[in-house]
């Protein structure tokens, strides 16, 4: 039995690693912002200015702050939105790894902050978004399966929209890292991992008893 369960472990371990291995990191911000800007969707907030750096105290790794941003309305609105753009360097061919992730730090005096992944493609920069992904404090990881997506073997464009609520007057630091493709699981792969999880709960679950 122990013998099985560690065969199964294996092959689990085996299956993530294989998933992670076929990342293609787009934007990893190791040295500098890699040409990402910000557009003002209006309703309140200026345009972003990406102009300092932060370290990531646990890991090390640097991460753009795209968005460093005064936010003073003499009318008293406290609602904005943005979005956060970065150009590929040429056109690519995601429709094999149509998994779209994003590591995303939302400020602490944002209030129901909301943000959606967004893609564009085609000699027309189409743009195509996510459904809204509700955001907490801190780090977020964003998910998106760009299946379907038209164009997406010609993608020039990634993003992110970010809208919510903030103090009248401030400042809010957003930060983003990590922007990847992957290739989304196969169902047989899903299986295989689900039962692996499954046979290992069950397993210690037994033991316990």
């Amino acid at each position: 039995m122990v013998k099985k369960l560690m065969v199964l472990a294996g092959m689990v371990m085996a299956l993530s690693f294989c998933a992670a291995a076929h990342a293609t990191v787009q934007f990893d911000f190791a040295a500098d912002t890699q040409g990402w800007a910000g557009e003002d969707w209006g309703s309140g907030l200026p345009s972003l200015q990406q102009v300092a750096w932060s370290k990531d105290p646990d890991t090390g790794s640097l991460e753009a702050n795209t968005s460093t941003m005064t936010y003073t309305r003499a009318d008293g609105s406290n609602w904005g939105k943005v979005y956060l753009k970065g150009d590929l360097s040429a056109s690519k061919d995601l429709s094999s790894e149509p998994l779209y992730t994003m590591d995303f730090y939302a400020p602490d005096n944002i209030y129901y902050g909301k943000a959606k992944l967004g893609i564009r493609t085609g000699s027309a920069w189409d743009l195509t978004e996510s459904s809204e992904i509700s955001l907490n404090p801190g780090w977020n990881t964003l998910v998106w399966d760009m299946s379907g997506t038209s164009n997406l073997a010609d993608a020039r464009q990634l993003g992110l929209e970010v809208s919510g609520w903030l103090p009248v007057t401030g400042d809010a630091k957003w930060n983003i890292d990590n922007v990847a493709t992957n290739p989304v699981p196969e169902p047989a792969s899903m299986l295989l991992l689900g039962a692996g999880l499954a046979g290992i709960f069950g397993f210690r679950k037994k033991i316990s008893k």
